[in-house]
């Protein structure tokens, strides 16, 4: 049994690893989407959904004993709503989530060099988060809503509820990769199924916005505020 203290995570290291999950959330499941358009990987939706959840599963595994691996606004911003983080910290984390991504977004468009690849990125406003059947505005921002109810909801039960017993975080990143997966594949082509206003701000900063874009960023604050504030309710 180790005798060593355990050392607090200071703000750079809890700020970095916050921005290297976005990071790397951007890059890879970006990445794979662009790839797909270009015709150099297969798989469709489903490629996009595992690859999508195995990075964020991982991603959670290795940071969150650092940060917490929230590596979305959202989910940083409902645990402020129910008193769970201070606000100074959720200001910090959203402001590297998505210099993560953008980040991410940058170095994607500069090293898809390839014609094939770089129409695919402009035609994907490089891998933005945005769906393709035609739904009215109401429909795309009710469904992100529910989305991430459902992904906050998760997260409350797993890493959040007080009476619990520890999880560990390897339980963790698979609960929440694979519910990331789930919805994808179930609502992916009908809003891109974001969840996550720090994945879908770079490719908007980077490949042009869009007049729907800002139910990327209101939909999931408002659903993962909704599920923490009624799992708090219903847990205190």
């Amino acid at each position: 049994m180790s005798t060593t203290t355990p050392i607090e995570p200071n703000t750079l290291e809890r700020n970095l690893a916050e921005a290297l999950g976005v990071f790397s959330l951007m890059f890879v499941s970006g990445g794979v989407g662009i790839m797909l358009g270009a015709g150099l990987a297969e798989g469709g939706l489903l490629m996009i959904a595992i690859t999508t959840g195995l990075v964020l599963g991982i991603a959670v595994i290795s940071a969150a004993p650092i940060s917490g691996a929230q590596f979305n606004p959202a989910v940083s911003i409902a645990l402020s709503v129910i008193g769970k983080q201070s606000w100074a910290r959720t200001a910090s984390y959203v402001t590297v989530q998505c210099l993560g991504c953008v980040l991410a977004t940058v170095l994607l468009q500069n090293i898809m060099q390839t014609e094939p690849l770089q129409q695919a990125g402009e035609a994907s406003g490089w891998a933005a988060t945005r769906g393709s059947a035609g739904l009215s505005v109401s429909s795309m921002l009710i469904l992100e809503m529910i989305g991430t109810f459902t992904l906050m909801w998760v997260i409350c039960r797993v890493a959040v509820h007080p009476r619990s017993q520890p999880v560990a975080s390897g339980t963790i990143g698979f609960a929440v990769g694979g519910t990331v997966a789930c919805l994808i594949l179930a609502f992916g082509p009908l809003t891109g199924m974001s969840l996550n206003p720090a994945r879908s701000i770079g490719p908007i900063l980077v490949g042009g916005a869009e007049a729907t874009d800002w139910i990327y960023g209101i939909g999931p604050i408002v659903g993962a505020s909704l599920a923490a504030l009624l799992h708090h309710r219903v847990q205190s």
